[in-house]
């Protein structure tokens, strides 16, 4: 979990239950979605594109939704596209 936590830095806020659950379904990558309030200041859901894959837009826990300017690949080691997604995420609200 040390490993994962070095990688994943925002890792740091779960649990090691919580941790567990998200790497236990990594083919699952909705699996994040109850533990991102934890991670992500105010994110609550992820949306995905129709192909399951592509996280398409992040959304408040007050409904608002940003578009991302690129799309990450939600597949393979979670802590990689989470890292992935948050450089996204950074990328998108400098273009607003």
């Amino acid at each position: 979990l040390e490993e994962k936590r070095r990688y994943f830095p925002r890792f740091y806020f779960l649990s090691n239950d919580d941790l567990l659950d998200i790497l236990s379904q990594i083919k699952n990558p909705r699996a994040v979605q109850p533990h991102l309030l934890k991670m992500f200041d105010n994110i609550k859901k992820l949306e995905f594109g129709e192909n399951n894959v592509d996280v398409i837009a992040i959304e408040s826990a007050e409904g608002e939704s940003i578009p991302l300017a690129k799309y990450p690949k939600a597949r393979g080691e979670v802590e990689k596209w989470l890292s992935v997604l948050e450089q996204y995420m950074v990328l998108s609200l400098r273009r607003l």
